[in-house]
């Protein structure tokens, strides 16, 4: 006796015979998911506690930036201080030197004339006038240590220097000279280009005279001549 098969059930309507025997069909509906968009109260507040914690965390970025930019700068500026004052301690140095003190003694025996002593002391200060556009120095430290100085050489020799560029023809002959100058004027709150008087110039060269002597007497125990005028 053939082995009776069933066909294989397959998905769809299942199929049931009524009291008559007629077949009756019935779909059965597949399982739906319904999303919806409302968060439940402690999922609410979760997003909350997260946006809070994201900003907060933006919030510290922005203070570590700083911080770490405020600290910078502020070693950038001693550093820089610390530089200015090493060049200050160095400009000192050249300028009481035994040759620079015998070309300011020089210098002191003639006035506005143009001596191989006086270009000593005029390049001396042209090379602080170029470290002083340059930012290396600031008005102010040269103003203090200083000024004085600069307005007795840049007045006294003043003329000079203008004959110096109408015979050249070069108006920048000295010219970061006396730039400093008119920013040693302002930081003293004078015009830029004000000078001071014949008198103040004269009593200049008597001390830069006598400061000359003193030094080169404690170095040498007695006055030298000065090299040339």
């Amino acid at each position: 006796m053939a082995e009776e098969t069933r066909p294989e059930s397959t998905p769809g309507p299942r199929r049931i015979v009524g009291p008559e025997g007629q077949p009756i069909s019935i779909n059965v509906p597949e399982p739906t998911v319904v999303f919806t968009n409302r968060l439940s109260e402690w999922q609410q507040k979760l997003v909350a506690l997260a946006g809070v914690v994201t900003s907060l965390g933006t919030l510290f970025l922005v203070v570590a930036t700083l911080l770490i930019f405020f600290v910078a700068w502020s070693e950038y500026d001693d550093f820089k201080l610390q530089r200015e004052l090493e060049l200050v301690d160095q400009s000192f140095e050249r300028f009481y030197s035994p040759t620079m003190l015998q070309a300011r003694r020089a210098a002191a025996q003639a006035v506005d004339q143009g001596t191989p002593s006086i270009l000593q002391v005029f390049q001396f200060f042209e090379r602080m006038g170029i470290q002083t556009r340059v930012g290396l120095l600031t008005p102010k430290q040269v103003h203090e240590h200083f000024g004085g100085l600069i307005d007795y050489y840049w007045c006294g020799w003043r003329n000079w220097v203008e004959e110096r560029r109408m015979k050249t023809g070069k108006p920048d002959i000295w010219i970061e000279f006396e730039h400093l100058h008119e920013a040693v004027n302002l930081v003293d709150g004078k015009d830029a280009g004000e000078c001071i008087s014949e008198d103040d110039i004269l009593r200049m060269a008597e001390t830069e005279t006598k400061v000359a002597d003193d030094h080169i007497n404690k170095l040498y125990g007695s006055a030298l001549e000065p090299i040339g005028q």
